[in-house]
C-alpha cells in the first residue's frame, strides 16, 4: 500500500508540474476527435434522414424531423469539442496563475535587492557602496575571463565590455553604447516597453532564447540605464562590466 500510495504522490506531483502542457494536449486531441466524430456521424446521419424519408414516404423531411432523426449521432462530438475546451481553457488559466505568481515572485525579489543596495549606501556610504559593486563584477570577470574566440565583435568600437545579463563579452566603443541607450529609451517612449533581447541587437549582440523576449523595461518603472563599470582583468586588459541601474522585470502579460 506504501508503494502505490508513493506512485500515486508523484504522479500527482508530476502533473501538477506538467498540468498545462498535458490539458493542452488533451484539449487539442478533443478537439480533434470531435472533427473525426463528426465527420462519422454526418455519414450516419445521412443514411437515417434517408430511411427516415422511406419510411414516410416523403422526398423531404422538416427540420424537426431532421433534428430528430440525427441529433443522436452528434452527442460524441458534443462531448468531445466541449471536453477539448473545457481542458484548453484550464491550461491557459493555470498557465496565467503561474505566470502572475512568476511576476509577483520577481516584484518582491526586486524591492528586496533595491532596499538591500540603499541601505548598503546608507550604511557604509555611496563611494564604498560603488567599490563593493566593482569588487563583484571584477570577481564575476576573474571567474569568467575573456578569451579571444568568446569575444563578439561588433564592429562599433575596440573597447571590451561585458554584458552582465548573458555574459557575454564583446568589442565596441562607450560612446556607442550611451547612444544606444538614448536610442533605446527614445523607443520606450514611443512602445511603452523594451526587452532584454531589444538590448542585445542594438549593442550588436546576437538574441538570445525567446525568455528574453518577454523580460525588460517598461515606461512605468523607468528608463534603461547602463552602469558601466571599469574593471582590469588578470591579464591586464581594461574592461568595462556592463551593469544595468534598473534591473529588468517580466513584461507585458507577465507583468
Amino acid at each position: 500500500m506504501k508503494d502505490i500510495s508513493k506512485i500515486v504522490e508523484t504522479l500527482k506531483v508530476e502533473f501538477d508540474k506538467h498540468s498545462p502542457e498535458i490539458l493542452t494536449g488533451l484539449g487539442l486531441t478533443g478537439l480533434i476527435g470531435s472533427v473525426i466524430f463528426s465527420v462519422r456521424a454526418t455519414a450516419k446521419a445521412v443514411r437515417a434522414v434517408d430511411e427516415k424519408k422511406k419510411e414516410l414516404k416523403k422526398e423531404k423531411l422538416a427540420v424537426n424531423e431532421v433534428l430528430s432523426t440525427t441529433w443522436k449521432f452528434y452527442i460524441p462530438t458534443i462531448i468531445s469539442a466541449v471536453s477539448g475546451s473545457i481542458c484548453i481553457v484550464c491550461a491557459t488559466s493555470t498557465n496565467t496563475r503561474r505566470n502572475a505568481a512568476l511576476a509577483a515572485a520577481y516584484s518582491i525579489s526586486e524591492t528586496a535587492l533595491n532596499e538591500y543596495k540603499e541601505k548598503t549606501k546608507e550604511l557604509v556610504g555611496e563611494n564604498k557602496s560603488e567599490a563593493i559593486e566593482t569588487s563583484i563584477q571584477k570577481d564575476k570577470i576573474q571567474n569568467n575571463p575573456p578569451r579571444t574566440s568568446e569575444v563578439i565583435i561588433t564592429g562599433k568600437g575596440e573597447t571590451l565590455f561585458k554584458e552582465t545579463i548573458s555574459g557575454r563579452y564583446f568589442k565596441s566603443d562607450i560612446e556607442k553604447v550611451r547612444r544606444a541607450e538614448n536610442e533605446l529609451n527614445r523607443e520606450m517612449r514611443n512602445s511603452m516597453e523594451i526587452s532584454v533581447n531589444d538590448v542585445f541587437v542594438i549593442l550588436g549582440l546576437p538574441m538570445t532564447g525567446s525568455v528574453n523576449d518577454d523580460i525588460g523595461w517598461d515606461i512605468d518603472h523607468g528608463y534603461i540605464e547602463f552602469k558601466p563599470v571599469p574593471i582590469m582583468t588578470e591579464d591586464g586588459q581594461a574592461c568595462i562590466a556592463l551593469d544595468y541601474a534598473i534591473l529588468p522585470r517580466p513584461l507585458g502579460r507577465f507583468a
